[in-house]
C-alpha cells in the first residue's frame, strides 16, 4: 500500500512540476523576426510593402536555437491595439522560425500595417514586424507618409 501512495504521489508531482519548469529552460538570448519578399529571399526587413495576393514570408532566428519549441504567431490588424494568435509553427534545429500568408483583397488596408511577432510562452517574444498590403493602385510612398515610416 505504501508503494502504491508513493507511486501516485511521483506521479502527482511529475505532473505539476513538468508544465511549471517547461518555462525555466536556457534563456532566449535574442528573437529576430523579420519579413522576406520571397520564401528564398536573403533580404529580410521589419517593415515590408506587398500588394494584395502577395505571399508575405515571416521568418526569425532564436538564440539559443529552442529546437522543437512551439512558436506562436500573433497578429495586430492595421486600426486594431488588439493582438490575437493567428498560428503556430515548430523551432528548427537551428532555431529557425518560418511562417507564411497569403493575402487576398480583404487583407489589403488603406489605414495602416499589420504587425506581427512571434511568441514562445513562458519565454519570450520576438521584435514586432510592421507589414503592409496594399491595393496595386495604392501609393506606397503615400503610405509611408500616412503612417510616419
Amino acid at each position: 500500500m505504501k508503494i502504491r501512495r508513493f507511486a501516485v504521489i511521483i506521479v502527482v508531482m511529475a505532473s505539476v512540476v513538468g508544465p511549471v519548469t517547461e518555462g525555466f529552460a536556457h534563456p532566449i538570448r535574442s528573437f529576430e523576426a523579420c519579413a522576406a519578399r520571397t520564401r528564398t529571399s536573403e533580404t529580410c526587413l521589419r517593415r515590408e510593402r506587398y500588394t494584395l495576393n502577395q505571399t508575405v514570408f515571416l521568418r526569425a532566428k532564436l538564440s539559443p536555437p529552442h529546437a522543437g519549441f512551439l512558436a506562436g504567431v500573433i497578429r495586430r490588424d492595421p486600426g486594431s491595439n488588439v493582438w490575437i494568435r493567428v498560428d503556430a509553427v515548430r523551432v528548427s534545429e537551428r532555431g529557425g522560425v518560418r511562417w507564411r500568408w497569403k493575402t487576398t483583397f480583404q487583407d489589403a488596408h488603406r489605414n495602416g500595417p499589420y504587425r506581427f511577432k512571434f511568441e514562445i510562452r513562458r519565454h519570450r517574444e520576438s521584435n514586432d514586424v510592421r507589414v503592409w498590403v496594399l491595393f496595386r493602385d495604392q501609393n506606397p510612398r503615400a503610405a509611408d507618409r500616412v503612417h510616419g515610416t
